[in-house]
């Protein structure tokens, strides 16, 4: 999971400068902008650095982060561009997290029943 986090922590690292740098995308006021971006980055430090996080860390996280965006936009700090775009980046974040901690999408099969399998489809394939 460290692993993980610390490589998201790279992609978003490396998203920052393409969000922050593109025309129209910058907030009316880039110290507000910049704190917002910021605060990801040292989340996730923190969470790589520490050893700790997981889903409910990360998802706490995600919905602070969204909640400040929120704030930010409503008192005029940050134009609409940069909220999609940063909303895009939280949207991104918590998909990885979530993804990683759900089931596997397809059952695997015990050793038992794949022994049943083999001997059921040897009986039925002999003529």
């Amino acid at each position: 999971m460290p692993k993980k986090i610390f490589s998201l922590f790279i992609l978003i690292l490396l998203a920052i400068p393409l969000v922050a740098d593109e025309p129209g995308a910058v907030p009316v006021d880039k110290k507000v902008g910049y704190a917002l971006l910021d605060a990801i980055a040292q989340t996730f430090q923190e969470m790589a650095m520490t050893g700790t996080g997981g889903v409910e860390k990360v998802t706490q996280a995600v919905h602070q982060f969204m909640v400040d965006a929120r704030k930010a936009k409503e008192q005029k700090q940050i134009d609409d561009i940069f909220f999609v775009r940063y909303q895009r980046i939280l949207a991104i974040i918590k998909l990885a997290v979530v993804k990683k901690s759900m089931p596997p999408s397809k059952p695997v099969p015990t050793d038992e029943e794949r022994e049943k399998l083999r001997t059921w489809l040897s009986c039925v394939s002999k003529p």
